[in-house]
């Protein structure tokens, strides 16, 4: 059986700074994610665990391009929202390259910390927020009467009192 990218997820550039890749993207197929470091040729996949009877079109519309902090004097990492449990709940991860001390690309990880599911009487909102020059991507879950925004951040907890702000 062979394979082929269908689908162009998201695309990104960024500075050539320590521990990020400058130029990058996401693509998707039949089976596959697959992440190209497109400065430095190198490439990751990983198996997007839904069922090959799934139509790639209609799941290729549950991926939402992010950009990840990755903390002072690094550059945001790229990143990914794929669904949770084959899209049928709002649960949702983001998958994330892995680099190597020595910048080399080890593949692509599905950090426990951007695994999300909305609790009691939440509900999580299709669409993140888009980064910006000042901020990462937010993902929103409406919860009642108002909004939580959790900005996409691999150095800072965030406390459910905080994740509104």
């Amino acid at each position: 059986v062979t394979d082929s990218v269908v689908q162009l997820s998201g695309l990104y550039t960024g500075s050539p700074r320590k521990g990020a890749a400058p130029l990058a993207a996401f693509s998707q197929s039949h089976y596959e994610l697959q992440f190209d470091d497109l400065a430095t040729g190198q490439t990751a996949r990983a198996a997007l665990d839904r069922f090959s009877f799934l139509p790639a079109f209609i799941f290729a519309r549950t991926l939402f391009p992010v950009a990840v902090d990755a903390g002072a004097g690094v550059d945001r990492l790229p990143g990914i929202l794929v669904p949770a449990s084959l899209g049928a709940t709002d649960a949702a991860e983001i998958v994330l390259p892995s680099y190597a001390a020595d910048g080399r690309l080890k593949g692509l990880s599905r950090p426990a910390r951007f695994r999300f599911s909305a609790g009691g009487g939440c509900q999580g909102l299709g669409n993140p927020v888009a980064a910006t020059p000042d901020a990462p991507t937010k993902l929103v879950f409406f919860c009642g009467d108002r909004f939580i925004r959790v900005p996409l951040d691999l150095l800072n907890e965030i406390l459910p009192q905080e994740a509104g702000r």
